[in-house]
């Protein structure tokens, strides 16, 4: 799940008198470019400057699983010129994992709008025995604390499918975060990690081209794209 979020209250310009908006806006994108919120966020970006006929620029800020980039967006001034492309993680699972949150995404930021609901696609470096997802939970069994699992940080939605499945499963594998989804795929193409969950979006064309496993996906259908 990715949303539109701005600091609170943001769409209210900050002078009566100033035309909004009259100057470039910002848009916080949570994880690394190259990333389904990044090309999600760049997307949103192009619209809004035609439409508002102001530049609207990428801003990248990964970390903690989406937390340091949302924070900026919820500390930002609440002028309608921050913006921010929020998932799941960085609006829900990671930020209540912090012991001492730094932002309340219900008071400290303003949903604006559902961008994009994409499933978690779970898939393997091709040198990884195993061609199915019983294999996979065999290997797992044969070998605890052996094989990795990448995510795009740590409490992103990757990172809780990972733990969901190990639970159900009973296997342990070793969690292995980035800062965002591009640098994890690029290691798991590389076969510097054995697995991950991640958006569909983003692996299909690896999926498609030979260079990854897909095992399975986290919807309750087929995909129709596999």
């Amino acid at each position: 799940m990715l949303a539109v979020a701005a600091a609170c209250l943001a769409l209210a310009p900050a002078s009566a008198a100033e035309p909004y908006p009259s100057r470039p806006i910002k848009m916080v994108v949570p994880f690394a470019a190259g990333g389904p919120a990044d090309a999600i966020g760049r997307t949103i970006a192009e619209k809004m400057s035609v439409i508002l006929k102001q530049p609207v620029v990428i801003d990248n800020r990964p970390g903690a699983g989406g937390v340091t980039g949302m924070k900026a967006v919820a500390k930002a001034d609440p002028d309608g010129y921050t913006f921010g492309i929020g998932s799941a993680g960085a609006l829900a699972i990671s930020v209540s994992l912090q012991p001492d949150p730094t932002y309340d995404p219900v008071k400290d930021l303003k949903a604006l709008t559902l961008a994009a609901t994409v499933p978690e696609l779970f898939v393997l470096n091709p040198n990884v025995k195993a061609t199915t997802l019983k294999e996979f939970i065999a290997l797992a069994k044969a070998e605890p604390g052996k094989v990795t699992v990448a995510s795009s940080g740590s409490g992103s939605m990757p990172h809780l499918a990972a733990e969901l499945l190990q639970q159900y499963a009973g296997i342990k594998l070793v969690h292995v975060p980035y800062r965002g989804a591009a640098p994890a795929v690029t290691d798991l193409l590389g076969g510097q990690v054995d697995s991950m969950f991640m958006d569909i979006a983003v692996l299909l064309p690896h999926v498609q081209s030979g260079r990854i496993r897909a095992l399975a996906i986290g919807s309750p259908q087929r995909s129709a794209m596999l």
